[in-house]
């Protein structure tokens, strides 16, 4: 007796099953009558009809377009989706969007690294932003630009460029696009402040979640009280992950005082100034010579070779001038040489850059050792200048100094929660250049061992009682 699938009986279709079946194989929603996948919206239903037919052929001969069609409609209803509410009692921003379509079981098609299928506030922008919805193709909104003192180049997202009809159907108006285009337009910048005005969350961003690992962001609980006078601000760092506005879910719910977690972190760079070595190790830091030595050559290396392009240039143009018009293969030769003379400016020009592009290197090494110097001077006057710093010169400075903040997920039996502070520059500590601190002392059992296959014939069974064990070692 020949197998049948579960939705089959031999003589029935259980659509019900076959439904569930196929949508397993081909996840796919239907919303208003239309299939949509992770792909985008099905236009073609014939190919969906084509795969039902393939599912049923093994099983049927006859009545086929009329079981597709009907096995059709059941699926529509299986994959049945309630269409997006428009809520226009509430103005929803990107983050909202973002939340509301998380929270109600919805996902998108893995892009970039393939690990989030949550929606995000960037994802809802770029959605917004993007031409191809409505039918257009744009040209030159990105650019590639070299990066000044790099070999590398950066994508440049262009204010103005071209849009050109394609060939793809339109999900949206071109009206509906343009109107909400401009809408992120007028509402897309940052907001002033307009509480707290010379308050700054200095950490924000530097503090990791000791769960995630992503940034901590300052925000501030404010309250009325009863008669309408309003109660002392509390700023607090929290992790940003916490309402799956950027696709990834984080569930460390817990608030730190900002005053609690600056003050620590303050403590630990004031113990760090107040050690006599620590100045005098960054006052000869101040002091050293940086060394371009290695990339002075190659410029020089570099300027040679331009001399002789440059002089093999004005010899082959010599020579174009020399030539005899009279000359049966004067044009020939001419072109030749019109051709070679096109490829030494072509190299002429890459080498012109190259010497460019490593001055700048230099340029910028340069830089960096005065931005690290002036650090190095702040540092050296930090217990009398930061307590007169404004909040925003206080973040500054810490955000030039100190690379990021890891904390526990809760003080420690002893009351510390710092865990690790990481600089970006190197610091002396405990005798030796360090680039961060650690407070996490765990302690670690280094064990050795041999394996070996276990011959159930000859193995010795033994146990080991850890305390006489630890007894015959001290």
């Amino acid at each position: 007796m020949a197998e049948f699938p579960e939705w089959y009986d031999g003589k029935h279709i259980n659509e019900v099953k076959f439904s569930e079946e196929f949508l397993k194989s081909h996840p796919m929603k239907s919303v208003n009558g239309t299939f949509f996948t992770v792909e985008g919206r099905i236009t073609d239903e014939d190919s969906l009809r084509r795969e039902i037919y393939e599912w049923l052929k093994p099983y049927f001969s006859t009545g086929l377009g009329k079981r597709v069609n009907n096995l059709l409609e059941a699926l529509r209803l299986e994959a049945y989706a309630p269409d997006l509410p428009i809520q226009r009692d509430r103005n929803l921003g990107a983050n909202g969007i973002a939340s509301w379509l998380n929270q109600h079981g919805y996902k998108k098609k893995k892009r970039q690294n393939n690990t989030l299928s949550s929606f995000s506030a960037s994802f809802v922008k770029g959605v917004l932003d993007n031409p191809v919805y409505c039918g257009k193709l744009a040209y030159g909104r990105r650019k590639n630009e070299k990066i000044p003192g790099k070999r590398d180049s950066h994508i440049v997202k262009q204010s103005d460029y071209m849009l050109y009809d394609g060939i793809h159907d339109a999900i949206i108006s071109e009206t509906d696009w343009r109107e909400a285009h401009n809408k992120r337009r007028e509402s897309g910048f940052k907001r002033e402040k307009v509480h707290s005005l010379d308050y700054e969350h200095i950490l924000s961003g530097i503090l990791r979640c000791p769960v995630c690992g992503a940034g901590m962001y300052g925000n501030v609980n404010r309250k009325k009280k009863p008669d309408g006078s309003s109660y002392r601000d509390y700023f607090y760092y929290v992790c940003k992950h916490r309402r799956e506005v950027d696709g990834h879910i984080c569930d460390y719910r817990r608030q730190w005082s900002e005053d609690k977690v600056n003050r620590a972190v303050e403590e630990v760079i004031l113990k760090l100034v107040q050690n006599p070595k620590f100045e005098a190790a960054i006052r000869e830091k101040i002091n050293a010579r940086i060394d371009t030595s290695e990339i002075e050559n190659e410029i020089e290396t570099l300027k040679k070779q331009r001399r002789q392009v440059l002089a093999s240039k004005d010899r082959l143009s010599q020579q174009i001038d020399t030539l005899d018009i009279d000359d049966r293969q004067f044009e020939r030769k001419y072109q030749d040489m019109q051709v070679r003379l096109d490829a030494l400016y072509n190299e002429l020009d890459s080498i012109e850059d190259a010497i460019a592009e490593a001055e700048q290197r230099i340029d910028n090494i340069r830089r960096q050792k005065i931005n690290g110097e002036n650090v190095y001077k702040y540092l050296l006057c930090f217990d009398r200048l930061y307590d007169k710093f404004t909040d925003a010169e206080k973040k500054e400075f810490i955000s030039s100094f100190v690379e990021s903040v890891e904390i526990y997920k809760s003080e420690q039996p002893d009351g510390r929660f710092l865990k690790r502070i990481r600089f970006h520059f190197p610091v002396y500590f405990k005798g030796k250049e360090v680039q961060e601190i650690s407070w996490d002392e765990g302690t670690t059992v280094e064990t050795v061992c041999l394996l070996s296959k276990l011959n159930t014939e000859q193995n010795i069974e033994a146990q080991f009682d850890r305390g006489r064990l630890d007894q015959a070692m001290g």
